[in-house]
């Protein structure tokens, strides 16, 4: 049993550490935007520190915070596809989810500010689901489990973002591939 500075000094300790992690995985996937990611990150904190009592404290509490960002992403990505349907901007206005603050822009480079806009044409699933492995090298099952779907379902959906920003000129098609045979997940590349 724990007192609750003990408690606290946990939470602390792991905020401290994992805080930059989360938070550079939401901006990713955010599409730069700082205001995405804080708010993401806040609530995957504020969600540790009401469920803390309930984990166990034997586990690496790290990989569960990423999942809780990762979900934190996919939800809040959903909201901002529903708020910017034509049909609801028309019944409420338009509320576009703004991209990155104009100072944030003009510290990027070129192929950075291009980058964050490709990441920008994925819909919401596939946009997490190519961070989580192109990116943050996760492996298909996690993201699966982030994404609510089988490990086939979340293979083509990085295959729809690799495919979706070879279109646009980014060459995912090109480099290193991911496909599922039978129970097992294949790179190719």
């Amino acid at each position: 049993m724990t007192t609750a500075t003990q408690r606290n000094q946990q939470i602390r300790a792991l905020y401290e550490r994992e805080r930059d992690r989360l938070f550079r995985a939401a901006l990713r996937v955010g599409g730069g935007r700082r205001a995405f990611a804080e708010d993401v990150v806040h609530d995957v904190f504020v969600k540790l520190l009401t469920s803390y009592e309930s984990l166990d404290d034997s586990r690496d509490l790290g990989g569960y915070l990423y999942r809780c960002t990762m979900n934190g992403c996919v939800s809040r990505l959903r909201k901002e596809a529903v708020r910017n349907n034509p049909l609801v901007a028309l019944l409420l206005g338009s509320q576009m989810a703004p991209g990155p603050g104009a100072d944030a822009r003009a510290r990027l480079n070129g192929v950075q500010r291009e980058a964050i806009d490709a990441l920008g044409l994925l819909p919401g699933r596939e946009r997490v689901a190519f961070c989580m492995v192109r990116l943050d090298d996760a492996p298909l099952a996690d993201v699966a489990q982030v994404l609510s779907c089988s490990v086939p379902t979340a293979c083509k959906l990085v295959q729809r973002a690799e495919a979706i920003l070879g279109r646009a000129g980014w060459g995912a098609s090109a480099s290193a591939s991911v496909s599922v045979s039978a129970d097992k997940v294949v790179a190719h590349g």
